[in-house]
């Protein structure tokens, strides 16, 4: 029997018992160690729920109730978990307030549930990395980000669906299906961590962990509503998570709260410092065009450019200037470095980290959309594979050269980031399976364009931030991106939390209230 349907003949007992007891489970229903309804709680970020656990005003058995009790009623419709084990979690929150109890010091997490992209491995959960070949696989050891996380006191809640490896950026996979957008459901949440949104949007818990390699944690935080770090590379250690390219890799949070994304950051970074004060009048911001608003829907622009306005209207001075030679160099660069990378490091990955099974056999079992592209361009062999020589001039000549392009734009326009709009357009339709175009203002184009402007700063390294702008007139999340200084994530977030106090906040997707 599986995890998930584990999951459910366990939880659908309890159910039916509380739906006896007072005729339905609904978000009237008023939580037992609380004041607060069970939709007050699962709408609460994790910095605002924290010192209400820690203070014992909320005890975290009870949150977890709540949340699984969310998780039960929409995963199935939303496909984003892989994995989750209920009682796990339940002992985990029962130990949490035993905890409380005894008067020790609690961590920073203390009774946080964060879910992991199902590459991230972990001993105590199966971790598949989205393949068919490691259902049930249990790595021996925990990423170590997986034991910050619980020394922090969080709750590791479950693993979440992915596209296979990672592979792609419309969160479809083969084998354990399409992870769809809270918003609609007739729309995807975006890949390759399109299950942790799902989750977080849905209110089945606060905070996600996904990898982002070229745009996969900041594009499915832009399409459902939520705010998604790519911390400068190397800032988190990616020890344990399935590689693409270990020189693009990197995990980060995704949550419904700057406070959130910081309050993850400090736990992964060791990184504990106050978000500096930033004051909008005065702060510069650079504005480019160039690059970054090709194929831009015209009703994203519209949302953009009145951003725009309130931030004049509040002393923000706005550079608008290009970022220097963007579209040659990332061309140049980011692929070329993905897929040259991607075979040499997953068979290393394999070896320290995997049961013994080789490339070839993952390969072997792999759905046939993510084997079709590593045949084309990943195996030994691949008829598009990436030559030596085009990686040398990726990795040696147009990444530093793109590093270089930010670098001397900061420095030469004096601004503390880049603003654009996250993606071109809201999240594009889920059908047909394993969607490979959506239709931005009647023209049908590649959903891969909503990856376009997340791509310069993954291929630089920068850190960058994605936060929601506005809601268009399909009701669907629109979104903006801050690229920030490389080493200067928590300047970043502070930027990000200033500009967040013009944007009206998101009203949840009508399932999470």
């Amino acid at each position: 029997m599986n995890a998930k349907k584990q999951f459910l003949l366990f939880l659908v007992p309890l159910m039916l018992t509380a739906c006896q007891n007072s005729n339905s489970v609904n978000d009237s229903s008023v939580n037992k160690s609380s004041l607060l309804r069970d939709s007050e709680l699962r709408s609460m970020t994790a910095y605002e729920i924290l010192p209400k656990l820690k203070s014992g005003e909320v005890s975290v058995s009870d949150y977890m109730d709540v949340l699984l009790a969310q998780t039960l009623k929409y995963d199935d419709a939303l496909k984003a978990f892989i994995t989750i084990d209920p009682q796990a979690v339940r002992e985990q929150a029962k130990a949490a307030d035993e905890k409380r109890k005894s008067g020790v010091a609690l961590g920073p997490l203390f009774g946080i549930p964060v879910s992991l992209k199902d590459l991230i491995s972990t001993k105590d959960l199966a971790t598949s990395f989205g393949t068919k070949k490691f259902s049930g696989f249990r790595p021996n050891k925990n990423a170590p980000l997986v034991d910050h996380l619980l020394a922090a006191d969080a709750i590791l809640f479950g693993k979440n669906n992915a596209q296979e490896w990672a592979y792609g950026s419309n969160g479809y996979n083969a084998h354990y299906g399409q992870q769809l957008n809270p918003y609609d459901l007739s729309r995807i949440a975006g890949g390759s961590s399109g299950g942790g949104v799902a989750a977080v949007a849905s209110r089945m818990l606060p905070i996600a962990i996904g990898s982002d390699t070229a745009a996969s944690i900041r594009v499915p935080a832009a399409y459902t509503g939520l705010y998604g770090l790519r911390p400068t590379t190397g800032r988190y250690d990616n020890s344990g998570v399935a590689p693409l390219a270990p020189t693009l890799d990197t995990v980060g949070p995704m949550t419904r709260s700057v406070e959130d994304l910081a309050i993850i950051d400090s736990v992964l970074s060791e990184d504990f410092s106050d978000l500096p004060m930033i004051d909008l009048s005065g702060l510069r911001l650079g504005i480019p065009k160039a690059f970054f608003h090709a194929g831009v829907s015209t009703e994203m622009l519209a949302a953009f450019e009145s951003l725009l306005r309130k931030l004049r209207k509040a002393g923000v001075v706005l550079v608008e200037h290009d970022l220097a030679k963007a579209q040659e160099l990332n061309d140049a660069g980011l692929y070329p470095i993905l897929f040259y990378e991607s075979y040499p490091s997953i068979a290393e990955f394999l070896e320290t980290w995997g049961d013994g099974t080789s490339v070839a056999e993952l390969y072997a079992e792999l759905g046939p959309d993510i084997k079709a592209m590593w045949g084309q361009l990943v195996m030994p062999g691949a008829p598009d594979a990436i030559s030596a020589e085009v990686y040398d001039a990726a990795i040696n000549q147009a990444r530093p050269a793109m590093q270089e392009s930010y670098r001397s734009y900061f420095e030469k326009h004096n601004v503390s980031a880049l603003l654009f709009p996250a993606t071109a357009s809201e999240a594009p339709l889920a059908m047909p399976d394993n969607p490979q175009q959506t239709i931005i203002d009647g023209e049908t184009v590649s959903i891969f364009i909503n990856d376009h402007n997340s791509s310069p700063g993954a291929l630089a390294g920068q850190p960058g931030i994605v936060m929601p702008l506005a809601l268009n007139a399909q009701g669907l999340p629109l979104a903006i991106s801050l690229d920030g200084k490389s080493g200067q994530d928590r300047e970043l977030m502070a930027v990000a939390k200033a500009i967040d106090q013009l944007i009206d906040p998101l009203p949840a997707p009508a399932i999470a209230q």
